[in-house]
């Protein structure tokens, strides 16, 4: 009799638990109170468009919405207009590297900064007799490793005049805690369907997990990392346009003196825009769970950029005279 009074208990306890669930999962379905609609669409538009195997790389004639606004990979795997490897003749040819920002996660392929740049240059050309063209090859996820052998390996087959090489703070290699800290072992495909489990992850990761809520904790948590090795494998990369003729420029579209510090002793011109957290965050994050930069962002980034490249060519003129 008693057992069977237990299992009753447990049976209405099991009940109770998943009606429970059940009124949770309807209200995170019906209400998202926590907008996961968008994150579940950013982990689609993300396997869609890149694959992940020794190297992220996207996938040629892939397209896919995020935000309203589509990404078409072209057949080169760029998200960039078709263009030819070889460069034509009177182009001024800048080949952009990074990682999201530089790819325009988010915003239109018109809207990103390497592409605003290949207008505002164009307008006003510091490259007499020559028109320009920026070459997109920007990969969202990609670090400086992946970046680093992209130069090395790949580059020189478009036969650049510049590099344009846009790094962010967490561009640095990863470190293996990072991947312990964030886990990655509850399958996305579980995620998407039930967003329950989603809640009780993101739970787990902010209040067990100690996530950074705020950018700076966010910074410092980045500073952890080896620094010296991430020194190393972009010395690699100045090294190899130093020696390959290929005027390289460096801009962080985040202040991080340590790494601009970095680039100047190495005798590379480096730059960065210089925006409060407060003023990203109301201005020019994308959306209020995307912390990538919006369309005013690039324009903002692309013309800091113009600028650099104008008084540069300016000073070097000076310099020839």
């Amino acid at each position: 009799m008693d057992r069977k009074r237990l299992s009753i208990r447990l049976l209405m306890v099991a009940a109770s638990a998943a009606a429970a669930l059940l009124l949770v999962e309807g209200f995170l379905q019906l209400v998202d109170p926590f907008d996961y609609a968008a994150v579940e669409e950013r982990e689609i538009f993300c396997t869609t468009i890149y694959r992940q195997m020794d190297a992220i790389a996207l996938i040629p004639m892939a397209r896919a919405t995020y935000l309203g606004t589509e990404a078409v990979i072209n057949s080169m795997g760029m998200r960039n207009p078709e263009t030819t490897v070889e460069k034509p003749d009177g182009v001024y040819r800048i080949l952009a590297v990074g990682d999201s920002v530089a790819f325009g996660w988010g915003v239109h392929e018109h809207e990103c900064a390497p592409r605003v740049l290949e207008t505002l240059l164009n307008e006003e050309n510091p490259f007499p007799g020559k028109r320009v063209e920026v070459i997109n090859a920007a990969v969202p996820g990609w670090n400086v490793v992946e970046e680093v052998m992209f130069i090395l390996d790949e580059s020189a087959r478009f036969e650049p005049d510049m590099i344009l090489w846009v790094l962010c703070i967490n561009d640095l290699p990863r470190d293996p805690r990072d991947t312990e800290r964030t886990g990655g072992s509850v399958p996305h495909w579980l995620m998407h369907r039930i967003r329950t489990v989603r809640f009780a992850w993101v739970l787990y990761l902010t209040v067990f997990d100690k996530l950074p809520p705020t950018l700076e904790e966010y910074v410092a948590m980045i500073r952890r990392k080896d620094y010296d090795a991430a020194c190393r494998v972009l010395r690699k990369g100045v090294d190899y346009c130093r020696k390959a003729g290929i005027d390289l420029k460096v801009y962080y579209p985040f202040h991080d003196e340590q790494m601009i510090g970095f680039f100047r002793d190495e005798g590379i011109r480096a730059a960065s825009l210089d925006v409060r957290y407060d003023e990203y965050r109301t201005k020019y994050a994308l959306h209020r769970y995307d912390s990538h930069p919006n369309a005013a962002f690039h324009h903002r980034l692309a013309e800091a950029i113009w600028d650099e490249i104008h008084r540069f060519s300016a000073a070097e003129s000076s310099s020839n005279d």
